[in-house]
C-alpha cells in the first residue's frame, strides 16, 4: 500500500488538496476520478516522509520547538540567498534535522514542491509547524520575489520571540526554585514535625487553643490524606486546562491574567511587545493589513486582546485608522503605543514605528522582570518566615500553659 497526496479541482471549480492510500497510482487516480474530481497533480510519498499532520500538540514526539524552526528559517533563508533550489535546501535541512517529526515534515514538503506546489502552499498543509504568520510572509514573498530576504525577517521575528521567552524563564527561574523549595519545608514540617507535637499535648491531656487546634488539625488531615494533597496538586494545571475550554473561561482566566499585581503589568508588556514585533514583520514584508490584523490578533495568546484586535480590524476594513480605535481600549494600550501608531499612520512609516515599540518593551519587559525577580525573593522568603513563626507559636502557647501549670503546683 502507498501513500499519494493530490491537488483536485472539484465539480464547483474548488481545488482542495488530500492523502490518499491506494495499491498503486493507477488505483489512486481511478478513486480520485470515481469521485468526480480532476486530478492537478498526485505524488507518490517516501515512506520516510509519511507524517502525522498534527504537529504542534499532536503527540509527544511530534513538536517542532520555536527554536527549532527559527535555525531552520534562518539556515533556509542563507541557501536560498545563495541560489540553491528549494527542493536542494529542504533535502539538506531535512538531513541534518535531530527532530525526526521535523524531518519528516520537510521531506513531505520537498515532495510536494517537486510536484509543481508552490512552497508556502506545501507549508501551509502542516499548520502545527508553520503557523499563518509563516504562510503569509512567504505569500507575499512568492509574489515579490523577496524569498531570501523574508525568511530573514521571519527568522528575526523567531529569534526575538525566543530571546523574549528565556528573558522572561531566566528571571522566573530562581524565584521558582525558592518557592518551591518554602513549600517542601512547610509540608515537611506539617507532615512530620506537628504530628509529634500533636502525641505531646495528646499524653499532657493539655486544652489546645484555638490557633494549636487549627495547625495541628491541618496537619494530621495533610499527613492521612498525603495521596489526596499531593495529586491535587499536580491537577491544577488540568483544572485550569478544563476552566480554559468552558464557555467564556479563558476570557477569564485571560483577564485575571491582565489585573494581576505586577504580574499583569508584566503580562500586558510582553503582549505588546510580541504584537508590535509580529505586526511590524508583516507590514514590512508586503502583507495586507487587514490580514496582518488577523494573525497580529492570534500571536497577543490573550483573549481580552484578541477581542480588541477584531473590533480594530472591523473598524480599518470601514475605513478608520488603527491608532484612533487602539485608544477605545486605554487599558490595552497605553498612549504611548497608541501615539506612535499614529505616527507612523501619518508618516507611512508604520512598520518602523512599530519596531520602535518592540525596542522599547523588549527592554521593558527586561526591566520588570529584574525588578519582580528582586522583589519576589524577598516576599518569599518573609512569607516562609511568617508561616514558621506562626506555627511555632502555635505550638508552643500549649507548652507554655502546661509549664506554668506544673510551676503551680510546685
Amino acid at each position: 500500500m502507498a501513500t499519494f497526496t493530490y491537488n483536485v479541482r472539484t465539480s464547483s471549480g474548488q481545488v482542495t488538496a488530500g492523502v490518499l492510500a491506494a495499491e498503486s497510482r493507477v488505483d489512486a487516480l481511478n478513486s480520485l476520478r470515481g469521485k468526480g474530481f480532476y486530478v492537478l497533480d498526485l505524488v507518490e510519498q517516501d515512506p520516510e516522509a509519511v507524517i502525522d499532520k498534527a504537529g504542534f500538540g499532536g503527540g509527544l514526539f511530534q513538536r517542532v520547538r520555536l527554536q527549532e524552526l527559527a535555525v531552520f528559517t534562518k539556515q533556509l533563508a542563507a541557501m536560498v540567498g545563495a541560489g540553491i533550489p528549494i527542493t536542494k535546501c529542504l533535502t539538506t535541512l531535512a538531513r541534518q534535522q535531530k527532530n525526526e517529526y521535523f524531518g519528516k515534515v520537510l521531506n513531505a514538503v520537498k515532495n510536494d514542491v517537486a510536484a509543481g506546489l508552490s512552497l508556502s502552499s506545501a507549508m501551509s498543509k502542516y499548520p502545527g509547524v508553520f503557523n499563518a504568520m509563516f504562510i503569509s510572509l512567504l505569500i507575499s514573498a512568492e509574489e515579490t520575489g523577496t524569498l531570501d530576504s523574508t525568511l530573514e525577517q521571519l527568522a528575526a521575528t523567531f529569534e526575538a520571540e525566543v530571546a523574549l521567552r528565556h528573558q522572561i524563564s531566566a528571571g522566573m527561574r530562581y524565584p521558582q526554585i525558592v518557592a518551591v523549595a518554602a513549600l517542601m519545608v512547610v509540608v515537611f514540617v506539617m507532615i512530620f514535625v506537628i504530628p509529634q507535637f500533636s502525641e505531646i499535648f495528646r499524653t499532657l491531656g493539655a486544652k489546645l487553643p484555638p490557633i494549636t487546634a487549627v495547625v495541628v488539625g491541618l496537619a494530621v488531615f495533610m499527613k492521612t490524606y498525603w495521596y489526596i494533597i499531593i495529586p491535587a496538586m499536580f491537577l491544577l494545571p488540568w483544572v485550569l486546562k478544563f476552566i480554559n475550554a468552558m464557555p467564556g473561561g479563558r476570557q477569564f482566566l485571560d483577564q485575571i491574567k491582565l489585573k494581576l499585581p505586577v504580574f499583569g503589568d508584566l503580562n500586558k508588556k510582553i503582549i505588546l511587545s510580541r504584537m508590535s514585533r509580529v505586526f511590524a514583520t508583516m507590514l514590512s514584508a508586503g502583507v495586507p493589513i487587514l490580514k496582518a490584523l488577523t494573525i497580529v490578533e492570534q500571536t497577543t495568546l490573550n483573549a481580552i486582546y484578541e477581542s480588541a484586535f477584531q473590533k480594530v480590524r472591523n473598524a480599518v476594513k470601514e475605513g478608520r485608522n488603527i491608532s484612533g480605535e487602539l485608544e477605545k481600549f486605554p487599558a490595552l494600550f497605553p498612549p504611548m503605543v497608541t501615539a506612535m501608531i499614529a505616527v507612523g499612520e501619518e508618516s507611512g512609516t508604520l512598520d518602523h514605528m512599530l519596531l520602535k515599540i518592540n525596542d522599547f518593551y523588549t527592554v521593558e519587559v527586561d526591566t520588570t522582570v529584574k525588578k519582580l525577580t528582586s522583589l519576589i525573593e524577598p516576599v518569599l522568603i518573609g512569607t516562609l518566615g511568617v508561616i514558621i513563626g506562626f506555627i511555632v507559636v502555635a505550638l508552643w502557647m500549649p507548652l507554655f500553659k502546661v509549664i506554668e501549670l506544673i510551676q503551680q503546683l510546685d
